[in-house]
């Protein structure tokens, strides 16, 4: 079978140095072999019939963008169910159709399939912003869920849909329909079935597209009757507002709508991580599955889940800038090099440490070879420091500022000058207790996955981690300046503020 190992990405903004790291992004996913790049449209594809669309979507993701964090701090502030805020697509910014033609040829050229994700009915916001006559809830400030039976959605939904076809010409169209949260709510909606609702549009949708020659992909944890190992129910449970248990409003069950939804839907499984037993419900059925969001470091019983007849592949996603420096604190390189090794051996039993390693050491190889010739110094350090792992997803921004522990100094013995080489906590260095194993849940878990360190994996690519006598250590180089030619270590200077302990182990000078 020909698997898909593939990433999702928001797109990039539209300058030339963020269209480069991104060219430089899928050259590196054809270096492991992966075939499919989903890129999310919404708001930040222009949209030349409904130039409305991207108006509104500037004035919204500027809004939204305001600083880190702030799509949560409004979420708080409702009495029903919201999550995600997609406004970091592009930047924030429209890339035009020309520019997102480029990317599409040069995925052709390496043999990867674009597969364009149009969120439908539910993260709708960027169609919103300039209809909110379409929302499904009146009362939401920044509404992001549309009505599927107002009668000018679906004139709406379908002439994006027209254009993203002629723009990609894609085998494949991700309609979204994942966290379906307003259901049922505006006076066209209310009585009827939330089962029925989901399907129907679903059904509608995958019409459209059939109709076009294009296949249909979806988010599919809305069709699972999904609960935490706890007992707590979500996905297409009925649930309630999580962040505020004592509110009276809920979003309905729609899992029924399983066996009302067209078999040819291939489905996106990114719940494999809450209980594997969720997927038997989609073979029962006969869908084809993809496990999305992946990180294969973290998946329990990998030969027997990979050795089903709908088992199709896997791919990992960044929900956050597409930019080089979130994309590696996301840990997405690494789950992109690993998730590779894994695929390799699917229905295979596998080492972790040989595929852990191997992931580690491509990445840093990788890097270096990008990093060209000159002369570096490459350590070899720890820190005490314990952070908890970042997570740079709606709209919540790395910060290398706050991450700086302080600086390595190296002095250059025939002239004396200083080179200040950064350490950053989560970027190239980590705490020596992290452990580099692979671990089991804990007694109190609530999700079925296994455990390796997120902070690790937002490392790889700018270091390869090492342990030794029990400690975790990053190796990383510096590019030295000129003139810098026989150096010595000067010491560690501590970012004002941090109290811990930065040790260097051992440094190299090399040129290449």
């Amino acid at each position: 079978m020909n698997y898909t190992l593939g990433m999702k990405s928001f797109l990039p903004g539209p300058s030339d140095a963020e269209m480069e790291a991104f060219r430089g992004f899928i050259r590196l996913m054809a270096r492991f072999h992966c075939n499919m790049l989903m890129l999310e449209t919404g708001g930040a594809m222009e949209y030349r019939r409904h130039p409305e669309i991207n108006e509104g979507w500037l004035e919204y993701a500027a809004f939204m963008n305001e600083y880190s964090g702030k799509p949560h701090d409004l979420h708080m502030q409702v009495d029903w169910c919201k999550n995600s805020v997609h406004a970091t697509n592009g930047g924030g910014r429209v890339l035009p159709q020309g520019k997102i033609r480029e990317i599409i040829e040069l995925c052709e050229s390496y043999g990867i399939e674009i597969i364009p994700e149009v969120p439908c009915l539910s993260h709708c916001d960027y169609l919103l912003t300039r209809h909110p006559e379409l929302s499904e809830r009146a009362e939401d400030p920044y509404p992001d869920t549309a009505c599927p039976n107002h009668p000018d959605y679906y004139p709406l939904l379908f002439d994006v849909l027209e254009e993203t076809i002629e723009l990609f010409r894609p085998k494949r169209i991700n309609i979204g329909h994942d966290e379906y949260l307003t259901i049922g709510i505006c006076p066209r909606c209310q009585g009827k079935s939330a089962p029925e609702i989901y399907a129907a549009d679903i059904t509608k949708c995958r019409d459209f597209l059939a109709e076009r020659g294009v296949k249909t992909m979806m988010w599919c944890e809305k069709l699972l009757a999904a609960h935490f190992l706890d007992g707590a129910p979500i996905g297409g449970s009925r649930t309630g507002v999580w962040f505020k248990p004592e509110s009276k409003n809920f979003t309905p069950a729609t899992y029924p709508a399983i066996d009302m939804v067209p078999k040819d839907v291939q489905m996106i499984h990114w719940y494999w991580s809450i209980d594997r037993k969720l997927e038997l419900d989609l073979a029962a059925r006969g869908f084809d599955v993809i496990f999305g969001n992946f990180w294969g470091a973290g998946i329990p019983d990998w030969k027997g889940r990979s050795a089903r007849p709908n088992f199709h592949g896997v791919f990992a996603s960044n929900w956050g800038s597409p930019d080089m420096k979130s994309t590696q604190r996301n840990g997405l390189l690494f789950d992109m090099a690993y998730n590779a090794a894994l695929l390799e051996n699917a229905g295979k039993d596998i080492v972790f440490p040989v595929l852990r390693d191997r992931a580690f050491g491509e990445l840093y190889a990788l890097r270096r070879e990008r990093a060209g010739h000159g002369r570096f110094v490459e350590v070899t350090h720890t820190t005490d420091e314990n952070r908890p792992a970042g997570c740079y997803v709606d709209g919540i921004f790395v910060d290398e500022d706050a991450d700086r522990l302080g600086w390595h100094l190296f002095r250059d013995k025939a002239g004396g000058k200083i080179f200040r080489a950064p350490v950053i906590y989560g970027t190239n260095i980590v705490c020596e207790t992290i452990s580099m194993e692979q671990l089991p849940p804990d007694e109190k878990a609530i999700e079925d996955h296994l455990n390796f360190s997120r902070t690790l994996t937002g490392a790889a690519w700018e270091t390869f981690p090492v342990s030794d006598g029990g400690r975790t250590w990053c190796r990383c180089e510096y590019r030295l300046p000129d003139g810098f030619r026989d150096v010595e270590y000067a010491g560690f200077e501590s970012e004002k503020g941090f109290e811990g302990k930065v040790e260097l182990a051992k440094f190299e000078i090399f040129e290449r």
